[in-house]
């Protein structure tokens, strides 16, 4: 079949359509301009096809109304230069949570906060591939949005290729559990379940994970920090409680005491979950 019919329209590069009998979200550059519902488009006019599970797809549909179709694009490049490079398959939901991460990370540099890194030299040592295809996404970033991105944000773009890799299975049970107690005290906290259809709390869970994995492994990084995390705290007196509650359960359960890196950036996603 040549021709797809747009079954809805979420933005000049993104439908929702058919194919084969499956609904799918349909991705082409410029591909509903000027278009209605029930339009029908070129099946040559689309670049990529996605199918993702109804969670999934509301935080797909929420980052493409929010997010340049750009970063998109330079997330596709990333993963097909990943997939070649590291000779393996990605989830498909990679797309969203790299290109979030990548969007957020740009945004933040021309804003000029800076960021410190949990485990960079870690990330280096331990998935020296993953890394390499960090560094080569970080100039890639930098031809595309004019904004030079830290080695930093390398080791982050290897982590969720790490995360998204197919069969990868790294003490996932136990990161799980290790989520699901820190989301538990996060939502006593505020009284309310968090909406797991958010982007805050996919980022969320995105950074739990990553420090499940560092804290289950009881590895100890320098502290980079550029920014006082009570400078969120003094403010907030939920956020505060919330920290703390989160820091003493880690230090009882897991006998880990958090480093004013970690704090601070569980500082910033909670900081993001209040204000939903």
């Amino acid at each position: 079949m040549d021709k797809l019919e747009i079954l809805k329209i979420y933005n000049h590069n993104t439908i929702g359509t058919c194919i084969d009998g499956q609904d799918v979200i349909a991705i082409g550059t410029g591909i509903a301009f000027q278009k209605h519902v029930g339009n029908k488009v070129n099946r040559s006019e689309v670049e990529k096809v996605y199918v993702f599970s109804d969670r999934r797809k509301l935080q797909f549909i929420d980052l493409m109304q929010n997010c340049p179709y750009l970063f998109f694009q330079i997330s596709e490049s990333i993963i097909k230069k990943a997939q070649i490079s590291l000779n393996r398959l990605f989830r498909d939901w990679l797309v969203i949570t790299l290109t979030d991460h990548i969007y957020y990370a740009v945004e933040r540099k021309k804003q000029g906060i800076p960021l410190p890194n949990l485990m960079l030299d870690e990330i280096r040592s331990l998935y020296p591939d993953e890394y390499k295809v960090g560094l080569w996404s970080i100039k890639l970033i930098y031809k595309y949005t004019d904004v030079k991105l830290g080695i930093g944000e390398a080791a982050y773009i290897a982590i969720h290729l790490i995360n998204a890799t197919e069969g990868k299975d790294i003490e996932s049970t136990k990161i799980l559990v290790f989520s699901r107690y820190i989301i538990r005290i996060i939502e006593e906290c505020l009284g309310a379940d968090i909406p797991h259809d958010t982007p805050q709390y996919s980022r969320l869970m995105i950074h739990l994970k990553f420090l499940g994995r560092k804290i289950l492994g009881q590895v100890e990084t320098k502290e980079d920090t550029l920014i006082d995390y009570k400078t969120f705290t003094e403010t907030s007196p939920v956020l505060k409680k919330c920290l703390n509650k989160i820091k003493e359960f880690i230090e009882n359960r897991y006998q880990y005491h958090l480093n004013d890196d970690e704090l601070l950036y569980l500082t910033i996603h909670l900081n993001r979950i209040l204000k939903i």
